[in-house]
């Protein structure tokens, strides 16, 4: 499944016992939902790229502005007025040839939103209000898809991880 050029960039990865070469052909094989291109989305797909997800679709309507560049560190003074999820696209495949990205532009409704879940493994929600966060979350539960959660404010931080087995918490 990994070509020669995949195996030379990934070495130091393949020789970690926890990645080897199946894991890193499992990398290659996910699909992952990035939702939200800001600080962290922008913090968190280029490194997902890096690492050799095969494909990453990154869902986002905003704009990139000046004002974004000093915390959304995938963006530089050019894309400014392109969208983010166009532009980060870019960058995230101008670091690794050997991904997918694909950019969805467009604010999508709970139907759309379903569909595009269902396409892929994992889900990481970077947005930013509460009610988006609960649509993404209930979508998630419904489909068994697994969710990671993020949010930031000022300084402060946090990280959750929602499988959908039927015993465990969701992000509501």
């Amino acid at each position: 499944m990994l070509d020669e050029h995949e195996y030379q960039r990934y070495d130091r990865q393949i020789a970690l016992k926890c990645v080897d070469i199946e894991g890193q052909e499992r990398l290659k094989a996910t699909r992952i939902l990035v939702i939200g291109a800001g600080g962290l989305g922008s913090a968190a797909a280029p490194y997902l790229a890096s690492s050799g997800v095969g494909h990453i679709t990154i869902s986002d309507f905003d704009k990139v502005e000046l004002s974004n560049l000093h915390r959304q560190t995938c963006f530089i003074e050019n894309d400014i007025g392109r969208y983010k999820s166009e532009a980060m696209c870019d960058r995230l495949l101008a670091n690794n040839s050997h991904i997918s990205c694909v950019p969805i532009t467009s604010k999508q409704s709970s139907q759309l939103l379903t569909e595009t879940i269902i396409e892929h493994d994992i889900v990481l929600d970077c947005t930013d209000n509460k009610p988006t966060r609960e649509l993404i979350n209930e979508i998630c539960w419904q489909q068994k898809t697994l969710l990671i959660s993020g949010s930031a404010i000022r300084t402060e931080g946090q990280v959750g991880v929602f499988t959908a087995n039927k015993n465990e918490a969701c992000y509501q």
